[in-house]
């Protein structure tokens, strides 16, 4: 159906557009309404993953709506309470809902951790191929977690993760979920993998968690995040939870979709997350009097990491050896 959104303007939206074009329907609303002449927005399909759920996606969905100019829905798949068949359930009658009958009118889809499995396996329950698609997965364990089986060993976690999507990557392997099925070929994905210690910034994670493991974001390792089939792969200075919260990863999504090509969206997605992360440190002013015994010729101790408010952790990043077939990496 047809939303109402208020506006200040009886029968007109934001710019000055008559309403029915700022709202999103079904594919057969949008469809006429693009007949009629109206502008009708692209429509993305936010997909939250199974821990913190459709709140986590809260902010991203804002961007796209006021920066991007998308009709943006929420997705939610329960993927906390339902096995990845249930939830890919669910996800395959949203997919229906909005598929176009032609390439004019995008569907774009934003996916959060396990969110991702949840799509690809919907993916496998209808027809999608020919459709005007892009995707942006955010740190999707995409052929399973490492320390997730890990830390399924706990009795505390299985009882807190409950019996979804989160208690199946802690006991299948790797190679049930890189086979759970793949985007179609007409679909370009861009997949966002963070690096971090820990889960988030206020939760880090046992030393034998993550041992020996690579680059990861708390929850997912970057060669995990990759899928088999082609697709590109972007990473940022992120943890797993903050990653749908973090202005490059916002920047990179807004540009990616928002481009007129596929190939255009994946460099301005990897220019806006270069710009996002610059360092924005700047060295503390140094005194007119030196103290005594501190010789002139000696530069003042800078912090650790700290290098002259230039980007350090994008090259620190665009020197890891993580890589994964079939990604064209890029890296910010």
């Amino acid at each position: 159906g047809i939303g109402i959104r208020r506006s200040r303007t009886p029968g007109h939206g934001r710019r000055g557009l008559p309403m029915a074009s700022m709202c999103a329907g079904n594919a057969a609303t949008r469809q006429a309404l693009a007949r009629a002449g109206m502008r009708v927005r692209p429509t993305v399909l936010a997909v939250p993953g199974a821990v913190l759920g459709p709140w986590a996606l809260k902010r991203m969905t804002r961007a796209l709506e006021s920066k991007g100019e998308f009709a943006v829905h929420m997705v939610d798949t329960r993927a906390w309470s339902l096995c990845l068949d249930d939830a890919a359930e669910v996800a395959a009658e949203a997919l229906r809902m909005h598929k176009q009958p032609s390439t004019q009118v995008p569907v774009h889809i934003v996916t959060h951790g396990a969110g991702a499995l949840v799509v690809r396996r919907a993916f496998q329950l209808l027809d999608w191929e020919g459709q005007n698609t892009r995707v942006v997965m955010l740190g999707p364990p995409n052929k399973g977690s490492r320390i997730a089986r890990r830390a399924a060993r706990s009795s505390l976690w299985r009882a807190a993760v409950g019996h979804g999507v989160v208690s199946e990557l802690g006991a299948l392997g790797s190679r049930h979920f890189a086979e759970c099925g793949d985007p179609p070929a007409s679909a370009s994905v861009l997949v966002i993998a963070g690096v971090s210690s820990g889960l988030a910034p206020w939760i880090p994670l046992p030393a034998g968690f993550t041992r020996g493991v690579g680059q990861h974001d708390g929850a997912v390792t970057v060669r995990e995040a990759g899928l088999r089939t082609p697709h590109s792969l972007l990473r940022v200075r992120a943890s797993h939870a903050t990653l749908p919260l973090s202005e490059p990863v916002i920047d990179a999504t807004v540009a990616f979709l928002s481009a007129p090509s596929a190939s255009d969206g994946l460099r301005k997605a990897e220019a806006a997350a270069k710009a996002a992360m610059r360092w924005r440190w700047r060295p503390p002013l140094i005194p007119a009097v030196e103290p005594r015994g501190l010789q002139a010729s000696s530069p003042p101790p800078s912090p650790r990491g700290a290098s002259d408010g230039r980007a350090t952790d994008a090259g620190q990043l665009a020197s890891a050896d993580e890589s994964s077939g079939g990604e064209t990496s890029l890296r910010a």
